[in-house]
């Protein structure tokens, strides 16, 4: 289990630079001043969204299958605590709908266990965001019942529809505004060994952009015709690719792990066809697994999931590992 655990997590970052204007649109921030270190420890958090709703963080544990709130003093309190949830892998807020939408998997690593099994269970829960009240528990691994399972991360339309990475099989799912689930795409491009598809977001002009992250590949998927999808000429395929983050049309923040440890800068010039790594910051100590924007500012998770491990006997973890949220760059104008 430990061996699956450790392949599982070989994807995040850490950081230090003087502060500078970056492409003339990130303002590099440094100092402790600018962590936020969540009170409970052992969550192991890999996903996070802002609410402003309340002006909180919102984290979800891989290990509790639980999602907690967290204020900048780095308070937590429980939002949801549904039975159903194994491992929560991404979160995504729709303030529009007032819904918040939970990717949910069986990773072995989780107090409570599905009873598919271990990389054998992939849903989306959909909650009342002002509430936490439950409203869908969306199975997706039973559209493809033969294979391996990895609910993994969301992006939501305008339309208010999720569409869901696996990243043991290789499909992008789609769940309606009513909670009826299919495949949106289904490609050989997104199989291979260990983590395949991650991150993904709905850029406005009207697709999605993933990452594969074993390869560093990325993907853009049209809405109208996801079939026509086109991978990304990139300057450079950075594997270990975890969380993306839209920053505006042309940019965007890619957060990585394991082989490549930093928060990336991306940029196009002609609508995502070709796109140029401008900005790397290194995160060599910890281990970060996406990131989210709050009040200007952009924000990563410090995971500590590298740390996650499992003693069969106790189905107890071996290190009790704290977590922060780090302001890591503020969005210039």
């Amino acid at each position: 289990m430990n061996n699956w655990i450790s392949t599982l997590l070989a994807t995040t970052l850490c950081i230090s630079v003087t502060p500078q204007l970056v492409a003339a649109d990130l303002l590099i921030t440094t100092g402790k001043s600018n962590l936020i270190h969540i009170d409970q420890i052992a969550l192991f958090p890999e996903g996070i969204a802002y609410d402003a709703s309340r002006g909180k963080f919102l984290i979800g544990s891989f290990r509790r299958g639980s999602v907690l709130t967290v204020d900048q003093d780095g308070n937590t309190k429980k939002l949801i605590n549904d039975p159903w949830l194994n491992a929560v892998v991404g979160i995504r807020v729709d303030a529009a709908s007032n819904r918040l939408f939970v990717a949910n998997s069986d990773t072995g690593a989780s107090v409570r266990k599905s009873k598919a099994g271990n990389r054998r269970y992939a849903g989306l829960g959909i909650y009342e965001l002002s509430s936490g009240k439950k409203l869908h528990n969306v199975e997706l691994s039973s559209l493809l019942p033969d294979g391996g399972h990895l609910a993994n991360a969301i992006a939501i339309d305008p339309a208010g529809n999720a569409y869901v990475t696996d990243s043991l099989s290789p499909v992008i799912y789609k769940v309606d505004t009513d909670g009826n689930a299919s495949i949106f795409l289904h490609s050989e491009h997104f199989e291979g060994d260990g983590i395949n598809l991650n991150g993904i977001l709905y850029h406005p002009d009207g697709y999605l952009i993933t990452v594969k992250k074993n390869t560093g590949t990325m993907f853009k998927v049209p809405l109208d015709k996801p079939e026509a999808f086109e991978t990304i000429d990139l300057s450079e395929q950075i594997k270990a690719s975890d969380g993306l983050v839209l920053l505006d049309k042309n940019s965007l923040a890619l957060i990585a792990n394991s082989d490549s440890n930093g928060m990336f800068l991306v940029k196009t010039t002609d609508a995502w066809v070709t796109a140029t790594v401008t900005l790397k910051k290194s995160f060599p100590d910890d281990y970060v697994t996406t990131g989210t924007i709050a009040d200007g500012g952009l924000y990563v998770l410090h995971s500590n999931l590298n740390k996650l491990k499992i003693d069969p006997k106790t189905n107890d973890v071996a290190v009790r590992a704290p977590a922060t949220i780090e302001k890591v760059a503020t969005l210039m104008p």
